[in-house]
């Protein structure tokens, strides 16, 4: 899975505290990788400490509407990012349709970008 720039910064520093040995990158309290519900309760903890609404499954909806709107990234590629693909590989487009769907703010901005003579 590509990493940007920034992500690979950080986790390379992590890397160099927690040390490069085997095991999971991200161990969880168990000695073993963090839980789904681990991640989920994180997730949970940081955003109510941030006064915001947040999952992991906004966060990946966010990821992947951020992607098709503002960096213009194929439907296709997004596809492959955020793992919709059918059972031989191919991106599953139709799944991803969903993230491409305009919010309310920018069928906001639309309306008002249009100019009347």
């Amino acid at each position: 899975m590509p990493l940007n720039v920034e992500v690979r910064r950080a986790l390379l520093r992590y890397l160099d505290v927690r040390g490069r040995g085997p095991g999971p990158v991200f161990p969880g309290a168990g000695g073993g990788g963090l839980t789904t519900r681990a991640v989920t309760g994180m997730v949970s903890r940081y955003a109510r400490a941030a006064g915001v609404a947040a999952s992991p499954n906004v966060l990946r909806h966010t990821f992947c509407h951020e992607l098709v709107e503002r960096g213009g990234v194929a439907l296709d590629s997004v596809a492959i990012l955020a793992g919709h693909t059918t059972l031989d590989g191919r991106p599953n487009v139709r799944t991803t349709m969903r993230y491409a769907v305009p919010r309310e703010r920018e069928l906001e901005r639309a309306v008002e970008s249009i100019e009347w003579h």
